[in-house]
């Protein structure tokens, strides 16, 4: 685990060393947070699927570190994939890992965004479960409430509340029909049973607000 703590406190130092974060300190607090959600998921897969917990674990930390700095436009977003990867190369080469392990991390960070890397190499398991745990961390009853809030779902009317919560259900469908391709069996098992999840709290809500409407042609009104 040393080179897990290692990278713990890498990631601590840089961002708390950050000037877009010092001035954003909810956008720290947020993408933080994400982060070790993501690390948790990786190191679970990792156990469960007997990978390299350095490279799923540390790739997790870091691989969204290019937010310290402020993206400027759309592109800096497309890249902060490719830029986390190079940010964390020297660090990478203090810790007690293999170049074999330094290449599947990087390769791991580089590709989580848009497949595309800046590195060569091929994808193994591990570097999957890097952009594995990303992907199933959008999916889950932190990122349901998160959309919500977004969406400023509270604000709008009934009628409104009920299309978009249909519009939320019919998307999950979609997404569980396209049988989206994992590293591992767990990752899919994770993702199926974190659609459904979703699925379930939207159906829910969209059940109870829908109560009202019945009750009131229950009494005739």
């Amino acid at each position: 685990m040393k080179n897990i703590e290692k990278a713990v406190k890498f990631l601590q130092n840089t961002y708390n060393s950050s000037d877009y974060f010092k001035q954003n300190p909810n956008a720290k607090e947020y993408r933080y947070q994400h982060t070790l959600r993501v690390s948790k998921i990786a190191m679970d897969l990792s156990e469960k699927e007997d990978l390299d917990k350095d490279i799923a674990v540390i790739g997790a930390l870091l691989h969204d570190i290019s937010y310290t700095i402020e993206f400027e436009n759309k592109e800096d977003w497309e890249n902060h994939g490719r830029n986390s990867a190079k940010m964390i190369q020297p660090f990478l080469m203090q810790l007690d890992l293999t170049k074999k392990q330094r290449v599947e991390i990087l390769l791991g960070v580089a590709n989580h965004v848009d497949g595309n890397s800046d590195f060569e190499g091929d994808l193994t398991s591990n570097s999957l479960t890097i952009i594995d745990s990303d992907n199933l961390d959008r999916f889950d009853t932190f990122r349901t409430f998160e959309s919500l809030s977004y969406d400023r779902f509270y604000d709008k009317k009934i009628e409104d509340q009920l299309k978009y919560l249909k519009h939320r259900v019919d998307r999950i469908t979609t997404l569980m029909k396209a049988e989206k391709e994992f590293a591992t069996k767990t990752a899919k098992s994770m993702w199926r049973e974190r659609l459904l999840k979703q699925k379930e709290v939207y159906e829910d809500l969209s059940r109870q607000l829908k109560e009202g409407a019945n009750f009131l042609e229950i009494v005739g009104n």
